[in-house]
């Protein structure tokens, strides 16, 4: 009698601390859609942004025809290999400041305002990382809000009485500038270079006053939702994880090479990036 009452004893206190946990992968929404009919006031819907809600418009920035072109092979007139870094920086920001986004789903903008208004907490966790020259992009998270503001996506509904937080003390962040440290702002908890399992464990704790049984995560780097899975568990939080596909699977018409050479030489020659329509 007393081992059987021990053994109800063990499983009750296994079942407090056990958390339930899975992970899926798709590029089908409507596998995603049916994870958020199961989402509640005490869940968290976290979103990736690039090759998530977003996707760059020319086709040799779409995800499988990255890193087809450097600009550094149209770099010619750097001295010394710190200058030419700097070249590198100062032309990406332009690339990644002027370059057009398109939606990688037209139902994202309807989803996240039926989560929002059935009081589902939803956040953009998104690196936003890499170096950026200040003269160029001002602001990484100022950029990133207006620009899905245009497509009808606001995550700061989400988090209207919460100011700004600056992780200034995050050792994961490895940054030696504030642009550099994690931050959240207007609804976007950004990384940077650091972990994002990390960066949300350290914004929970920085918001004590809300709770969470249950976290959704959708990213398209399986790594990512590992990651986070792993911070849910040692919160004690549900779990489930998406890595989105849809950038890697979605068919994408051929590439014009001599098309998008031209594209980087315009950025190189006039520091603007020109569409694949204009050149």
């Amino acid at each position: 009698m007393k081992l059987a009452r021990k053994i109800c004893v063990l499983l009750l206190f296994a079942s407090f601390f056990y958390c339930e946990s899975k992970i899926i992968s798709t590029d089908k929404i409507d596998d995603i859609e049916a994870e958020f009919a199961q989402a509640d006031n005490e869940t968290l819907v976290a979103f990736d942004c690039d090759a998530v809600l977003v996707e760059f418009c020319d086709n040799i920035l779409k995800h499988p025809n990255r890193k087809k072109i450097l600009i550094s092979d149209y770099i010619k007139e750097s001295k010394t290999e710190k200058s030419k870094k700097e070249e590198i920086v100062f032309y990406k920001s332009i690339l990644w400041n002027d370059a057009k986004r398109e939606l990688l789903s037209k139902e994202w903008p309807r989803l996240i305002m039926v989560l929002q208004s059935r009081g589902v907490k939803t956040l953009l966790l998104s690196a936003c990382g890499g170096v950026k020259d200040p003269k160029i992009v001002k602001s990484t998270s100022e950029h990133r809000y207006k620009m899905l503001s245009k497509f009808g996506i606001d995550f700061k509904k989400s988090w209207p009485t919460l100011n700004k937080i600056i992780f200034s003390n995050f050792t994961g962040a490895n940054a030696r500038q504030e642009k550099d440290l994690p931050i959240f702002e207007n609804g976007m908890l950004l990384s940077r270079n650091a972990a994002k399992g990390d960066v949300l464990k350290a914004f929970f704790a920085k918001i004590p006053q809300y709770k969470f049984k249950k976290i959704i995560f959708i990213d398209n780097s399986l790594n990512n939702v590992e990651l986070v899975g792993k911070a849910a568990k040692d919160l004690g939080i549900e779990y489930v994880g998406v890595e989105y596909t849809r950038a890697k699977t979605q068919k994408l018409p051929p590439l014009n090479m001599k098309k998008a050479k031209k594209q980087f030489e315009v950025l190189v020659r006039e520091r603007r990036w020109p569409s694949e329509n204009e050149v």
